[in-house]
């Protein structure tokens, strides 16, 4: 358990680092684009994936009984449950904030896409240690 434990203060170090840097990348970003690029939200993207990853890993771990088939399950259930929580989120938001919708729909997908890909790739980091 303890080892767990680690591995996931790992993870969130990793995650917290890589949301620094895209936080980063947005504001730069932000700050030579265009106004109309600009979503109003967009500062709140990074903390909110990162709580978002953090919870996630958080579950995921507790899920991990040593079973490789009820981690794939709950794996598989958290990840379409998480989609569908983000996909509610971007309607809602839209629905609210017309005017913002489109830009803010491009900045969440950006960001779920980022923070899938260092998500996917840290899984398969973990896989080929553990071989």
């Amino acid at each position: 358990s303890h080892c767990c434990m680690t591995n996931l203060r790992r993870y969130y170090l990793r995650l917290l680092l890589f949301s620094v840097l895209l936080a980063a990348a947005a504001l730069f970003f932000a700050r030579i684009a265009d106004e109309w690029l600009i979503s109003d939200a967009y500062l709140f993207f990074a903390p909110f994936f990162l709580g978002s990853g953090m919870l996630s890993a958080y579950v995921q771990q507790k899920s991990l009984s040593g079973r490789a088939r009820g981690f794939a399950n709950a794996f598989v259930g958290l990840t379409m449950t998480r989609f569908f929580f983000y996909l509610m989120i971007m309607v809602g938001y839209s629905l609210l904030f017309r005017a913002d919708a489109s830009r803010f729909i491009i900045w969440f997908m950006v960001f779920y896409l980022c923070y899938t890909s260092f998500e996917v790739f840290s899984l398969f980091r973990t896989i080929r240690k553990r071989d």
